[in-house]
């Protein structure tokens, strides 16, 4: 498995790289977020060696900046890698 290069910044929200995987199953998804009364607004799964993005919390910032989806099934989940 290849590993994604990682980039540390000091700003005021989280910023958040979606990487491809190795597999098929993954698309690229970049956006930063502001963390708010409701933390990031998401709610991550661990499934294998990767993190899943399982629910958006309503009126959450993942949910009000709308690049980010929850995974459908296996066939189109995404992959979240944190730098």
């Amino acid at each position: 498995m290849e590993r994604a290069s990682q980039k540390s910044k000091h700003v005021k929200g989280v910023s958040l790289k979606v990487k491809a995987s190795v597999h098929s199953l993954s698309k690229m998804r970049q956006t930063k977020l502001t963390v708010g009364s409701l933390g990031l607004g998401l709610i991550i799964i661990q499934n294998g060696p990767y993190l899943q993005i399982s629910h958006l919390i309503k009126k959450g910032a993942a949910a009000d900046d709308g690049t980010l989806q929850p995974a459908r099934r296996k066939q189109n989940s995404q992959r979240v890698n944190f730098s």
